[in-house]
């Protein structure tokens, strides 16, 4: 679960990069989404890469927990 989480935080980082580098910045992607409600090519990318980097996260500390306990 350890490796798993891992891979997952690794994915979201280098898809957060690539949504980022499609809109310039991620500052200006956040600032046109949530200001003017209107989507760059990278938002995609940006929202896997946020997801993907929590969900690896909570698999990391789970699995740390659990090899701690055992």
């Amino acid at each position: 679960m350890i490796i798993l989480g891992v891979i997952l935080m690794v994915a979201g980082v280098v898809s957060l990069i690539v949504g980022a580098s499609m809109n310039n910045s991620l500052e200006a992607q956040l600032s046109s989404l949530f200001g003017g409600g209107g989507v760059n090519p990278g938002t995609p990318w940006i929202i896997i890469g946020i997801i993907a980097a929590i969900v690896g996260l909570v698999l990391l500390v789970i699995g740390i927990m659990k090899k701690k306990k055992g």
